[in-house]
């Protein structure tokens, strides 16, 4: 087969078109080649709404594996499709026909003809044929069939099951059919519950709406992203001008930052003020950074996205965080403690009493600890209360109070009104300040139960922080009740990840921080599931200390930072870095991954 490094996909936004561009990402995934999509005839003077068009026909798994220009041209179809391949050193071109029928024939069926007998390179015609007879119903019977009373088991295998069922029945390529049991999952037709997937034997669907392939024009730009970066578990979205009139959308899944596609100037402005539209922001005042909450349509309800924009050079730079309600409010033993840390997180949420702190760096996971913690204590019909900024995500058992400056309400101020609310539990977004540190650990001391975050690196370093706020010793010693510090390490896929033997210097590693050295380590390989990576989600690693009175004595002695970690260690508190090399041999995440963590102590 002849190297292929260029495919050129032109495009008149039809179904048959979307079929081809679908062939086209599987034929560019395959070859690690460049895909050009092509739309001839924009609107006059803005060719915005055909490029936002474009970049919504590509699946948002083949948008982060291929590099893609989209472009928009004006001129004669076959002439202008010609031309730019010959510019371009277009290796193949793939087109989708409507055939040879009626006013369709005159269109893109006529162009392909042109297009095949005066291309300067080889030209792949897909007709109306290749998988257009595919309907929800249609592939919702297959399923059926093939998996009759459902599928047990982690919903990674099913949807890896799934797949494969779809590709061998009905030969359509491996985008399509990702694409295709997304649809089936957004439509109700395909279901999870009870730790295993069922089929629905009347979908909802029919007509139109039953095709597989989106409807283009059903939601903004904005929606759209939204909806990719779900698919993807992505956990924040960047967009970011860069040279050349260009912006680049970069988005963040399983705590890696990658690109995935770039907009030119004009649809990045736009895509810009549809979000700040959505986030009820005037989109007017580009010179002002800006916050804010989406408000979006009802079927993305399991997800809040907090908005951020701030000018920088070259124009507007965009963060979107986002937080799924199917991933916030997870088990504590869900987390990645393993038996002897859920012990002391157990004993410490039991004490009723005092404050607790979760401690790491910013994405290491801090927030869906502590809303767990709190899920847990509040099955106790707790009056819980907390003080945020921002509040993050909306908690239907506490009574949230946001940090608001504009109207007076500072950390300090909110935390004297919290303390008038006759709360059980205390939640303090994250203490930023000695202010803030003072007022929660007044609050630990008159019998409330306090819960709050702090950026340090482990747990002997939360002791000096706290008293780099000046807070003293007594104090800290009599009202600390346990400090959890964590980070989030990429988690193995479990559906293709592959045992090794150890080398030497793993041996070694183990050796050193006295773990049985175990008699295979797993590596990633990358399938369907996890998008070809290696790896599906992420787990978090834990130093967790319930504070006893041997190491209260250490802190209320003055003891130094180092003295006081030598004193966690003899009471047994593990590093980091020896509970990542724990999960390493049990086959959760691989070695590369546990020594990469930074602040290991």
């Amino acid at each position: 087969m002849p190297i292929i490094k260029q495919i050129l996909v032109p495009t008149d936004f039809s179904r048959n078109s979307g079929q081809a561009i679908h062939y086209a990402c599987d034929l560019a995934i395959e070859h690690k080649a460049r895909l050009h999509l092509l739309h001839i005839g924009g609107d006059k003077g803005d060719d915005s709404p055909q490029l936002i068009r474009l970049a919504k026909m590509i699946e948002a798994h083949s948008e982060m594996a291929i590099d893609t220009v989209k472009k928009v041209i004006d001129g004669k179809p076959a002439e202008a499709i010609q031309q730019y391949a010959q510019d371009n050193e277009v290796d193949l071109i793939v087109m989708g026909t409507h055939g040879r029928t009626g006013f369709l024939h005159m269109t893109m069926g006529s162009v392909a003809e042109k297009v095949v007998r005066e291309a300067p390179c080889p030209v792949l015609v897909l007709g109306p044929q290749y998988g257009g007879h595919v309907t929800m119903e249609h592939a919702s019977k297959i399923l059926l069939t093939a998996i009759g009373k459902g599928i047990e088991g982690q919903p990674e295998t099913g949807r890896s099951q799934m797949y494969k069922i779809l590709l061998e029945e009905l030969r359509i390529p491996a985008t399509t059919a990702i694409l295709l049991i997304g649809e089936l999952e957004e439509k109700g037709v395909l279901k999870y519950s009870g730790n295993k997937w069922t089929v629905v034997d009347e979908p909802n669907s029919r007509g139109d709406d039953s095709q597989f392939l989106p409807d283009f024009s059903s939601e903004s730009a904005a929606v759209d992203i939204i909806k990719r970066a779900r698919r993807l578990g992505a956990t924040d979205i960047h967009l970011d001008p860069i040279e050349n009139n260009e912006h680049v959308l970069r988005i963040r899944t399983d705590g890696k930052l990658r690109e995935y596609c770039r907009l030119n100037q004009a649809v990045a402005i736009h895509l810009t003020n549809q979000l700040k539209s959505m986030a009820n922001l005037d989109t007017a005042d580009p010179f002002r950074a800006k916050e804010g909450h989406l408000h979006l349509p009802d079927k993305y309800a399991d997800l809040d996205i907090r908005f951020t924009s701030i000018p920088v050079s070259g124009g507007q730079a965009v963060s979107l965080r986002l937080f799924d309600s199917r991933k916030i409010f997870l088990p504590l033993e869900h987390l990645g403690f393993l038996e002897s840390a859920m012990f002391s997180i157990n004993k410490m949420l039991h004490s009723g009493e005092g404050i607790i702190l979760v401690t790491g760096p910013t994405g290491s996971g801090k927030t869906t600890t502590v809303y767990s913690m709190l899920q847990s204590v509040s099955e106790g019909n707790q009056n819980i209360v907390s003080i945020e900024d921002p509040v993050e995500y909306f908690i239907p058992f506490v009574r949230q109070i946001s940090v608001d400056a504009k109207h007076g309400v500072t950390m300090s101020e909110g935390l004297k009104t919290v303390l008038r609310m006759d709360p059980d539990v205390i939640f303090v977004g994250e203490i930023r300040d000695g202010e803030a540190a003072s007022m929660g650990m007044r609050a630990a001391s008159s019998g409330k139960y306090v819960f709050s975050t702090m950026h340090t690196r482990d747990v002997a370093s939360t002791i000096t922080a706290l008293r780099d706020f000046g807070l003293d010793d007594r104090t800290l010693s009599s009202n600390l009740t346990g400090i959890v510090n964590q980070r989030l390490i990429r988690r193995l896929c479990s559906e293709c990840k592959q045992p090794i033997d150890l080398n030497s210097s793993q041996k070694n590693a183990f050796a050193c921080a006295g773990i049985e050295i175990p008699e295979k380590v797993y590596a990633p390989m990358g399938c369907e599931v996890c998008s070809g990576s290696g790896y599906h989600g992420r787990i978090g690693i834990f130093e967790v200390v319930h504070f006893q009175n041997e190491i209260r004595d250490a802190i209320s002695a003055g003891n130094s930072e180092k003295e006081v970690r030598t004193a966690l260690r003899s009471f047994g508190l593990g590093t980091l870095e020896e509970d990542a090399l724990k999960k390493v041999a049990l086959g959760l995440i691989n070695f590369d991954e546990a020594t990469s963590v930074r602040w290991l102590s």
